[in-house]
């Protein structure tokens, strides 16, 4: 058999068959199935449907998480064994799974200078340092009252916020604001941690490309695919902080305090950790719908399904939880630049 003579007749002979198979194919359809008839962006028709599928799911998870609870009401032993799986459950989404190395605090201070960042007729400020994890550490300002501590707070400001702020060390925030001085005042040893800010200046490589991620994104990302979180990582070193406290006055209470996304970890360490005695929330508490449209860094993978804002406030009580309807911090991360949008709205008071 020539080849090289047959196959002009081949490719002959599939070109004037594929009309046929053309016409066809416009005029059956496979059983069990109709022909295509909808006209207009299709892809977009596809997205739209996706969403609504999305935001449905979110509805019905509201509903459905009442099947992951099991309270026991008739004493506070009771209760905290029957919400412990909860608590584990939430510890794990977030990726508070690691062992602290439970060292204790560095002062932070160049020789010849002294190591008293701060000085008034109330308390000395100074710039220390703590170990969370391995190769993780926290940064902040610790202000330590003249007299007797009767409490320990970690104040956790926003992430855009410095610590100097609300010590009055720096900016112009009015005496009565300044929260870490007025608690040192009362008798409290207050540290106000550093947290990773919504910057971008080291978000990429100067010799390569830089972009406007947020530096909390860049953590996220790569945490993310670890079954880590920057959440999980900025709340070890509070609970570490909270060790460091129980160590050097174990009998002192405790409280976790914060502003924005400071709220968001003051609020999940109380959670987390049933030493802390008293947690304020201010400019994070509310409705979790509309989680989607917030930035991803606060994204947590299954969060809704078992938990939202009531549910993990659950896991507080009884020990005291204050939420303050202040409004949060209005953030905008628009698309661009390889960032993945997302917004902060503050919630209406009736919303909260």
């Amino acid at each position: 058999m020539n080849l090289r003579l047959l196959l002009p007749l081949i490719i002959g002979g599939l070109l004037s068959s594929a009309p046929v198979f053309a016409e066809e194919s416009t005029t059956k359809a496979l059983p069990g199935t109709q022909p295509l008839t909808l006209e207009g962006d299709l892809a977009a028709e596809m997205v739209s449907g996706i969403r609504q599928f999305l935001l449905d799911k979110t509805s019905e998870a509201k509903q459905r998480r009442v099947q992951f609870w099991d309270r026991n009401l008739n004493s506070y032993m009771g209760y905290e064994e029957s919400v412990q799986a909860n608590r584990d459950s939430l510890a794990t989404i977030l990726g508070v799974i690691d062992d602290r190395p439970g060292t204790g605090m560095e002062i932070n201070a160049l020789l010849g200078y002294g190591d008293i960042r701060g000085r008034n007729n109330v308390c000395d400020v100074k710039s220390v340092r703590w170990q969370a994890l391995d190769g993780v550490y926290g940064e902040g300002l610790l202000a330590i009252p003249n007299g007797e501590i009767i409490g320990n707070v970690v104040l956790l400001p926003d992430c855009d916020q410095n610590p100097e702020l609300y010590l009055g060390l720096e900016g112009d925030l009015p005496l009565d604001h300044r929260i870490a001085l007025h608690l040192a005042s009362l008798g409290c040893q207050v540290l106000v941690p550093t947290l990773i800010d919504r910057g971008h200046e080291h978000s990429g490589n100067p010799d390569v490309r830089m972009t406007q991620i947020p530096h909390r994104e860049m953590v996220y990302r790569g945490a993310y695919e670890m079954g880590r979180h920057i959440i999980g990582y900025e709340i070890e070193k509070v609970l570490t902080a909270v060790d460091w406290f129980e160590m050097v006055n174990p009998d002192t209470p405790i409280a976790v305090l914060g502003y924005g996304e400071g709220g968001l970890l003051a609020f999940y360490s109380g959670a987390l950790d049933n030493r802390i005695d008293v947690t304020l929330v201010s400019g994070y508490f509310g409705p979790r719908k509309n989680l989607w449209k917030e930035p991803i860094y606060r994204n947590v993978w299954s969060l809704l399904t078992e938990f939202g804002d009531a549910e993990i406030a659950s896991l507080i009580a009884p020990r005291a939880l204050l939420i303050e309807t202040a409004p949060a911090p209005k953030i905008s991360h628009p698309a661009g630049q390889g960032l993945t949008p997302g917004s902060i709205e503050p919630f209406a008071p009736e919303e909260i």
